[in-house]
């Protein structure tokens, strides 16, 4: 005996039903921090911002422009007082070839790299070179730029100081 289904319950069936590929293709993730270019002090605290439709990621980074990864936290979720803006303390490894890697924590949905980013070395902080400055402390460095005279970086240094 063969049972007959309307077609319209078939076709409501076919319209209601979202395949996995389909709901996936909609997940998305946004890294809004770093950005490609920026450049983070080693052991500075920094934001990793995003913007997802997901409701909990896992954060990773890389310092050899993806090839490898390291986790900064397993999960993330849209609970927490970290949703959508983590602190990271930036480990001790300079290089030129950062990245952030977020996904769903799930089943890695929306995987997205950051832009290449730096990690740098901490400065020392400044402090008095020595020279006889009277503003209340702390030097601005001065560098000569290639094709800049001495002569020029000298002048530029004496209207400085009498703008001041």
């Amino acid at each position: 005996m063969k049972h007959r289904v309307p077609l319209g319950l078939i076709a409501l069936a076919a319209a209601l039903a979202v395949p996995l590929s389909e709901a996936r293709a909609q997940d998305s993730i946004t890294i809004t921090s770093p950005t490609a270019g920026d450049v983070w002090e080693v052991g500075s605290t920094e934001q990793i911002t995003w913007e997802t439709t997901l409701t909990d990621v896992t954060i990773r980074y890389s310092t050899d422009d993806g090839a490898t990864w390291t986790p900064i936290t397993a999960t993330v979720d849209s609970t927490s007082a970290d949703w959508l803006s983590f602190p990271w303390q930036v480990p001790d490894q300079p290089s030129t070839t950062c990245k952030i890697h977020i996904e769903g924590y799930t089943a890695g949905e929306a995987p997205t790299d950051s832009g290449t980013f730096e990690i740098r070395a901490a400065s020392d902080g400044g402090g008095d070179d020595g020279g006889d400055d009277d503003d209340g402390g702390g030097c601005a460095a001065i560098t000569r730029a290639p094709g800049l005279s001495a002569l020029t970086l000298l002048a530029g240094l004496a209207l400085f100081r009498r703008r001041r």
